[in-house]
């Protein structure tokens, strides 16, 4: 089984996720492992489609192979996981990873979470 998780994007959008990522010194896939779990523990895209939402992704604009955010797995689990999630929401793993990278470019949640003070 694989160990990754593939998804094409719009050049646009892959070069904004990689300078996003980079803010953290983290690597597009490292950042996108992240994402993905933090979207199964959340569900907002569970929702989203439960309420009958659309789950649009930008589309690429070249006819030529698109740009891909690939992230690295250590084991298959992880990603078998992650395919029941995006199956769950009637999406194939790709389109569910994209979402998930194009939400957060829009929410900027890890980039907020920096700026909240801590419970305690």
């Amino acid at each position: 089984m694989t160990k990754q998780i593939t998804c094409r994007l719009n050049k646009a959008v892959k070069e904004k996720f990689s300078a996003y990522a980079a803010r953290f010194d983290l690597d597009d896939s490292q950042l996108a492992k992240l994402l993905f779990r933090r979207e199964q523990h959340h569900r907002q895209l569970a929702v989203l489609v439960a309420s009958g939402g659309r789950v649009g992704v930008t589309p690429p604009l070249s006819a030529t192979r698109p740009p891909a955010v690939t992230a690295h797995y250590r084991s298959p689990e992880a990603i078998a996981e992650f395919d029941t999630y995006a199956a769950s929401c009637g999406l194939a793993r790709n389109k569910a990873a994209a979402w998930i990278l194009e939400r957060e470019l829009m929410e900027h949640w890890l980039e907020e979470s920096f700026f909240r003070t801590p419970d305690r």
